[in-house]
């Protein structure tokens, strides 16, 4: 008789009190909360959010965040309204926004109007709630990667002169906006081109494009450090860089043809210079050009390594060595064929030549009237023909051309000719015989 009552006892928790948790905690947050901000927050929208991201990011919280969002999704098109419900947010410290409506997108059409807002606050605040209150999916709501002051730059585009540059006075915020502006210091302005330095998004060859001779005078030293930064993190990883050999004798327009590659493929070329350093000035372009190389300058070890299409590795220069890391297109120009460079480069380890054909996915051969095209051929071990063209820069040396350059000449300046010679057929003729006379060697 003493054991009902345990009985009933253990019965009761069990059976009463431990599904209500089940079906109060769990069940409802699922069905009355969660749907709640998907369907009054976008009801124009009819794109759906993946549910697992959007659940991971409503656990994310900070004191600081940044919104953009394009107008076409908000459920209204005023931003005094957005500023009205920033305003509601609890414990809120500085909000700022404005409307880009002037932004480009890199084809030069206009983007769609959108804004930024940037809000900070005395506590943590889920993005979640700060989403629901603003009428905004979540994932617009974005931790910030720089600092605060250089989202709120970012506004006016202040730290990207790349770009539209807006008036201070078209941010509208709790605080003086443009007295900010004005008064911003230099370290969050270096802060800002660093983090795109360390990006990849700023090189050394385009930082011009980034910042003004003045800034460059005074921080020389900083930036110079930065790169340094970025060449470290560079080392040893992995690319994949196409190799192009060009061979053919003088002035049949290896290095024009070269350039032309380059500027086809959109980036931007470092020409090599003479010595024994030829990569001492490179600084990151996507296309190296190493212009009339000669294999006796190369150990064929070192020139391995170089052309190497998925590894890199350090490049030997004056005072450091550099990662050639950010070359995607890598061109060498040679009066010497492919195989004569193997022929006559400095051997160390015996190795075979197919190491160095199979780096070049294109051979050319240039003659001034035309070039033939060959691919490396994996199984066959070797390059085999493809094509033959005319070669696209022979109007280079066109005489007809040539010598209405001399014409214009001499209009331009009024000179009085005494004796002038005229063209005749072998002038405009350029035999094969002739270019063999120039030096060319054969393929």
């Amino acid at each position: 008789m003493k054991k009902a009552p345990e009985t009933n006892k253990t019965t009761l928790p069990f059976t009463e009190e431990k599904p209500l948790p089940f079906t109060d905690k769990t069940t409802l947050p699922f069905t009355e909360e969660k749907p709640l901000p998907f369907t009054e927050e976008k009801p124009t929208e009819n794109k759906t959010p993946l549910p697992e991201a959007t659940e991971r990011k409503a656990l994310i919280q900070g004191k600081t965040c940044e919104i953009m969002q394009y107008w076409e999704y908000m459920d209204v098109a005023e931003i005094g309204v957005i500023i009205s419900r920033i305003k509601m947010l609890n414990n809120l410290k500085s909000w700022c926004i404005i409307t880009h409506d002037k932004d480009t997108l890199p084809s030069g059409e206009p983007k769609k109007p959108h804004f930024h807002a940037v809000l900070t606050f005395r506590n943590n605040k889920t993005f979640e709630s700060i989403a629901r209150e603003i009428g905004v999916e979540v994932q617009f709501v974005n931790k910030i990667r720089t600092t605060t002051k250089s989202a709120q730059l970012y506004l006016i585009h202040r730290n990207n002169p790349e770009k539209y540059q807006y008036d201070p006075k078209e941010v509208q915020a709790n605080f003086d906006y443009v007295n900010f502006a004005d008064d911003c210091p230099v370290k969050e302005r270096r802060e800002n081109i660093a983090q795109r330095i360390d990006n990849g998004e700023i090189k050394e060859y385009n930082l011009h494009e980034f910042i003004t001779i003045d800034e460059y005078s005074k921080n020389k030293r900083y930036y110079q450090t930065c790169f340094e930064y970025r060449q470290a993190k560079l080392k040893g990883m992995d690319r994949d860089m196409e190799c192009i050999f060009i061979t053919g004798g003088s002035g049949t327009g290896k290095t024009t043809y070269a350039k032309m590659i380059a500027s086809q493929k959109g980036y931007a070329t470092y020409i090599s210079s003479g010595g024994r350093n030829p990569l001492d000035n490179y600084k990151g372009e996507g296309c190296i050009i190493l212009d009339d190389t000669r294999s006796s300058s190369w150990s064929l070890t070192d020139f391995l390594k170089l052309t190497d299409n998925h590894t890199d590795s350090l490049v030997g220069c004056r005072y450091y060595n550099k990662s050639i890391a950010e070359c995607h297109l890598l061109i060498v120009t040679s009066c010497k064929s492919l195989d004569s460079f193997y022929e006559n480069a400095t051997k160390e380890d015996g190795e075979p030549k197919v190491q160095l054909y199979r780096r070049f996915s294109m051979v050319i051969k240039m003659t001034k009237a035309e070039m033939e095209i060959s691919y490396y051929d994996e199984t066959a071990k070797r390059h085999r023909r493809a094509i033959k063209a005319r070669n696209p820069v022979a109007t280079m040396f066109d005489p007809v051309i040539a010598r209405k350059a001399v014409d214009d000449f001499v209009k331009a300046f009024g000179i009085e000719v005494i004796e002038e010679e005229p063209l005749t057929a072998r002038d405009v003729t350029f035999t094969e015989a002739e270019e063999d006379e120039e030096g060319y060697l054969p393929f």
